[in-house]
């Protein structure tokens, strides 16, 4: 009676064991260096994905694919075998030149069709599903972030005058072109042929360095940024408001001659009749 029941122990163990066995798969990953990066503009960082499982009885065959862009082996099988046997994947993700502040790396690994050193004990229930996203956050260098605090506080600050400085160009450029041929005013159209002159050469050059801002290539939008541009301008200011007097002057200066040279005409048709 004692070995029936030992017997029946027994058998009833074995029946268990796959269902003890089956709870024990699981799979325990580790990210390195961490789940969510921080990684600047164009670098490369290096990740490794360390799978262990708890069961010392059922090995796993086991798939994995990897999206997010990464550089390296992005889909492949492997055999995860009992605890303490682990797997490493190794990839590296390069980050954009710009653009992208975030992003996202997502690994799914999935363990079945398991294998026994048991006959029989380990059933397709014995898997695992791990799905893990590592997060990356994009940022500028260092000296990119240095360049774009000089140029939030001196580019973009800047635009206005140069906006400005366009439009009195303009109307003091229109100004005096429609002045009578006949006025005497070299000298007023040199002062502004120097004004168009000075302001294509700052507008051609603040609007290549405001392209490579909008680019956030700061670094470069700072080596073309001059910090004379804002005196040059201010000074042209003056210059145009001078100009614009002077016209006015002239053409004064131009009628009153006409009006006095008609007078003399008049008076000498008078007495000559």
């Amino acid at each position: 009676m004692g070995v029936v029941l030992k017997l029946i122990s027994i058998l009833y163990i074995l029946v268990l064991l796959p269902i003890v066995y089956a709870a024990q798969v699981t799979i325990t990953p580790q990210v390195t260096p961490a789940k969510s990066v921080n990684i600047e503009f164009d670098q490369t960082q290096q990740f490794t994905v360390t799978l262990t499982q708890s069961n010392t009885v059922c090995s796993l065959n086991c798939v994995y694919k990897i999206t997010g862009g990464i550089i390296g082996q992005s889909s492949g099988s492997f055999v995860l075998n009992t605890a303490p046997d682990k797997k490493i994947l190794t990839f590296s993700k390069q980050a954009p030149h710009r653009g992208k502040s975030s992003e996202q790396i997502i690994i799914d690994v999935d363990c079945q069709e398991p294998d026994s050193l048991i006959p029989y004990y380990c059933t397709a229930s014995d898997t695992g599903i791990y799905d893990e996203i590592i997060t990356l956050n994009y940022d500028l260098p260092l000296v990119e972030k240095q360049a774009k605090q000089f140029l939030d506080s001196n580019l973009i600050s800047l635009r206005e005058n140069v906006q400005t400085f366009q439009k009195e160009s303009y109307n003091v450029d229109s100004k005096v072109r429609e002045l009578d041929p006949l006025v005497i005013a070299d000298d007023l159209r040199q002062i502004n042929n120097e004004i168009q002159k000075n302001y294509n050469s700052i507008n051609s050059a603040f609007d290549n360095s405001f392209k490579e801002y909008n680019n956030e290539e700061y670094v470069k939008s700072q080596n073309l940024f001059s910090n004379s541009w804002k005196s040059s301008i201010d000074s042209s200011l003056t210059t145009i408001s001078q100009l614009k007097s002077d016209v006015d002057e002239r053409i004064r200066q131009h009628n009153e001659a006409i009006k006095r040279l008609q007078n003399l005409i008049k008076r000498i048709n008078e007495q000559t009749s």
